[in-house]
């Protein structure tokens, strides 16, 4: 089997970790509240920290298994762990750091050349610099870049681009992508914000108190009612991945229009609020649910620019609201009351107008 499966089990004090599940190659989100158990678990794989009791193994290598007495240590498990407080050797340069990932990588796999990672990390202007002096968004792109280096056949990734502006932050994202789809890694990306991994990836690991909560794609996962209290909190979105066709400076708007995946639909168009990128730049833009009215058929008269039909197609309620999922081209989440789908007549199969206003988009 390829990927990381691991069943493991834990206990300091008072907190109890007991996870099972499987990471195939790609990009998986891990998402939690603090105290969940999300870097307890990282640490776990790594070889950091030892499970009470389990197993885990990597492309069907045993990592670790506790009836037959395997504890491969963490210099052994071809097994990157990247911080969210980087952990860069403070006596090397950070090209030398590099050069000691290089030095120590697996002979034979390369999954990013020095020049690519240098470049898109954009921390040529670093190599000789101590770690010492460092901002702590340059020592993060540091360390990703070490941990990528060392060509490992895991990612563990523990919100190691929290100290980066959002310029930087994208292109550290853009890598993370390319590698996942050229490298046959699987790489788990512990973070508080959703928007944030849907623009690498969509399969999910929620936490809670140690336990998996649930486990799946985005999509199918946000429409779930046992994860939906997890995903609320933690910022659940529609995402929208645009590109940019028309600039309007005098109403303060840049038109967009939606990359979708299927041939022979016609993408939608959206206003938001005017950035300066060039046009046929792609972004992602965040929707969040409780930020969409709904209307049976399209308003004139009104201030809001977006209106979208669809067609309904799941309902699920969820403590007195009701999340409806609308297909406009791409699934959208609508969060509304009950009492709106009782005297809208809202069903599945209906036809829908979503309503959103500009400022309501999010630019990730």
């Amino acid at each position: 089997m390829t990927g990381l499966a691991f069943d493991v089990r834990w206990r300091r004090g008072d907190f109890a970790l007991d996870i099972e599940a499987s990471a195939s190659p790609g990009v998986w989100g891990i998402l939690g509240h603090s105290g969940a158990g999300k870097s307890t678990l990282l640490h776990l794989l790594a070889g950091l920290a030892t499970p009470d009791s389990g197993r885990i193994a990597l492309d069907g290598r045993i990592l670790f298994d506790c009836k037959a007495r395997r504890n491969l240590p963490a210099h052994r498990r071809a097994v990157a762990l990247v911080f969210q407080r980087a952990r860069l050797f403070p006596h090397m340069s950070v090209r030398a750091n590099l050069d000691y990932a290089g030095k120590h990588a697996q002979r034979g796999r390369q999954i990013v050349s020095f020049d690519e990672v240098v470049e898109e990390l954009e921390i040529a202007g670093l190599l000789s610099r101590r770690p010492r002096s460092l901002s702590g968004g340059e020592a993060q792109r540091t360390a990703l870049a070490r941990s990528l280096l060392a060509h490992p056949r895991a990612l563990l990734l523990d919100e190691p681009l929290s100290a980066l502006d959002p310029r930087l932050k994208r292109r550290a994202l853009n890598l993370l992508r390319k590698i996942a789809g050229r490298s046959g890694l699987p790489i788990l990306y512990v973070t508080h914000e959703i928007g944030e991994f849907l623009q690498i990836g969509e399969m999910m690991l929620i936490i809670e108190s140690g336990r998996l909560e649930a486990h799946g794609r985005y999509l199918d996962l946000m429409m779930q009612q046992r994860a939906l209290r997890s995903m609320q909190s933690l910022g659940l979105v529609s995402l929208l991945r645009c590109r940019a066709v028309e600039h309007r400076r005098e109403q303060g708007i840049t038109r967009w229009q939606v990359v979708l995946g299927e041939a022979g639909t016609t993408p939608p168009v959206v206003n938001a609020p005017l950035v300066a990128d060039p046009l046929g730049t792609e972004r992602s833009l965040a929707l969040r649910p409780q930020d969409i009215a709904l209307s049976a058929q399209h308003v004139c008269g009104i201030s809001v620019q977006n209106q979208w039909p669809g067609t309904i197609r799941r309902l699920v309620p969820h403590e007195g609201q009701v999340f409806v999922e609308i297909d406009v081209g791409l699934p959208m989440i609508v969060e509304v009351t009950s009492r709106t789908i009782t005297s809208m007549g809202l069903e599945p199969g209906s036809t829908i107008w979503c309503l959103f206003k500009s400022n309501a988009l999010r630019y990730l």
